[in-house]
């Protein structure tokens, strides 16, 4: 099966869009709650658990908005591969 997955920009996040319907969203997260996550773009779709695919280094602690961008491209490219493994059951649920 051929998906047509394509993404938009959503503000500063990322929207993965298959046939119109939103399957996945790239998010930029400045803050985290818990004490083992940093700062980073995270990877939310439904029925899976949030998946980070970029930490924020800490030399750009001091910088979040460069540290952003500086992983922006990368993590898009990850998370549209990880989303397409898994809408075409390449990768198996939780």
């Amino acid at each position: 099966m051929t998906l047509q997955l394509t993404h938009r920009r959503a503000g500063q996040d990322h929207e993965f869009v298959v046939d119109g319907e939103v399957v996945g969203r790239l998010l930029w997260l400045s803050e985290r709650h818990d004490a083992d996550e940093s700062p980073g773009w995270v990877l939310q779709m439904p029925e899976w658990p949030d998946e980070q695919v970029y930490r924020a280094p800490y030399a750009l602690a001091h910088d979040l908005d460069l540290a952003r961008r500086h992983g922006e491209s990368a993590s898009l490219g990850i998370a549209q591969s990880i989303l397409s493994d898994r809408l075409s059951g390449l990768l198996p649920r939780p």
